[in-house]
């Protein structure tokens, strides 16, 4: 997997994450989201739009990442969720914790200062 971040309109990080999140691509994803708290981005979406593959250590670091920028006031949005990844989340009942919008530009939208 590979996971680019570029700031979108309004100050918002946007990383998308592109193949499979698993076990090896995590430890770079969990590099990434430190990378980007210390650099002060504190509002993310996630586009997972390109994500064909989530497996319980992935979801484990989006987790991660949710609650890293929910303590430095921050938020995080889904974008782009596939079915597949979708029944994942729905199975360990993570679904619950994030805000899931169709698309990159809807969920930034729904962030606040938009």
């Amino acid at each position: 997997m590979e996971a680019h971040s570029h700031p979108s309109r309004r100050g918002v990080i946007v990383i998308t994450a592109d193949g499979s999140l698993n076990t090896e691509a995590a430890f770079d994803f969990a590099a990434r989201v430190d990378q980007i708290v210390e650099e002060g981005g504190v509002n993310a979406v996630l586009d997972c739009s390109h994500l064909g593959y989530l497996s319980s250590y992935g979801l484990g670091m989006i987790v991660m990442l949710y609650s890293k920028l929910a303590k430095a006031g921050g938020s995080l949005k889904l974008a782009g969720v596939k079915e597949p990844i979708m029944k994942v989340m729905g199975m360990t009942r993570v679904d619950r914790i994030f805000d899931v919008f169709p698309d990159v530009d809807a969920a930034v939208a729904a962030l606040p200062g938009a």
